[in-house]
């Protein structure tokens, strides 16, 4: 499998990216199993800590699904409402006081 990744922010949110976006536009349809850890890793040329981050944040969301001693799939229902590309964060206040502070995450 061959990712695009964006050149936009952490590796690890470009690999989930374009995943979404595969599952998003049925490349990679319901119930379809995504590849190995380390087999995505090793063909995208990511460390695999990077795809698994990629992996959980599309389980997290509903995108896919693990099975146990089986591997990740493609969620078999996808998320009605898909939330934002990006998560925001808000900032805690500092030991100075200063107002808290919205980051992109």
């Amino acid at each position: 499998m061959w990712l695009a990744l964006d050149g936009e922010g952490p590796l690890h949110r470009q690999a989930y990216r374009s995943l979404r976006q595969a599952i998003l536009s049925g490349t990679l349809p319901p119930g379809r199993r995504l590849p190995s850890t380390r087999a995505l890793a090793r063909d995208a040329g990511l460390s695999r800590n990077t795809v698994l981050e990629a992996y959980a944040q599309l389980v997290a969301e509903g995108y896919a699904a693990p099975r146990a001693g089986s591997g990740t799939y493609v969620a078999e229902a996808l998320p009605e409402h898909p939330p934002h590309a990006e998560r925001v964060r808000v900032a805690r206040p500092s030991a100075r006081g200063d107002d808290a502070r919205r980051a992109a995450v």
